[in-house]
């Protein structure tokens, strides 16, 4: 369902900013753009882990009804989005983000770092780009440390010793990254 919301969102893309009359490919409305295109994809970066820990400790029929009501009443939200223009595309990611938006740095700064910024084309010199990316990546290596030393961590790191699991992994990724780009540039460009 996770993987046909985002298909949806990409290929609405066009219809959804003709209904809020906001026109995406101005340099002042990319970020909206962007914003609408990675910020589900960034919560759900950000939350599967935790997420899939909290199945394991209360029960995945119980998480996923739960997860499941949280998405079906933001879908429902989004429907009736009340403004126009820039009102209307920060109402719907805000919504978007499902109450997420504040959790794990670095990948809303990589979405701020392929931004326009100033008078840049890209906004990776952004100080709050580079202290993002620089945190998220302190806290990515002090959340390897703390989980190699919990007795139930989050995640097992030994599982990435086994070259299938590792191999399918990066496999998975290259795939969402390719396929990602791909329905980019077909929906939004051509």
């Amino acid at each position: 369902m996770s993987q046909l919301d985002g298909s949806i969102v990409l290929i609405a893309l066009p219809a959804i900013f003709t209904g809020i009359r906001l026109e995406p490919l101005e340099p002042q409305n990319v970020g909206f753009l962007l914003w609408m295109l990675m910020g589900y994809r960034l919560v759900q970066a950000v939350l599967v882990v935790t997420v899939g820990r909290l199945g394991d400790m209360f029960g995945r029929v119980r998480i996923y009804n739960a997860g499941f009501l949280v998405f079906t009443l933001a879908g429902v939200a989004l429907s009736f989005d009340p403004w126009r223009g820039s009102g209307g595309a920060i109402w719907l990611i805000l919504l978007q983000h499902r109450a997420a938006d504040g959790l794990g740095k670095a990948p809303q700064a990589s979405t701020y770092g392929i931004q326009p910024d100033g008078g840049h084309v890209m906004g990776w010199a952004n100080p709050w780009v580079l202290t993002g990316l620089i945190g998220g990546a302190v806290a990515l290596i002090a959340f390897l440390l703390i989980e190699r030393r919990m007795k139930a961590p989050m995640v097992n790191l030994a599982l990435f010793r086994i070259r299938a699991f590792s191999a399918g992994n990066l496999a998975g990724f290259t795939a969402s990254l390719a396929r990602g780009g791909l329905q980019f540039m077909i929906v939004i460009w051509l």
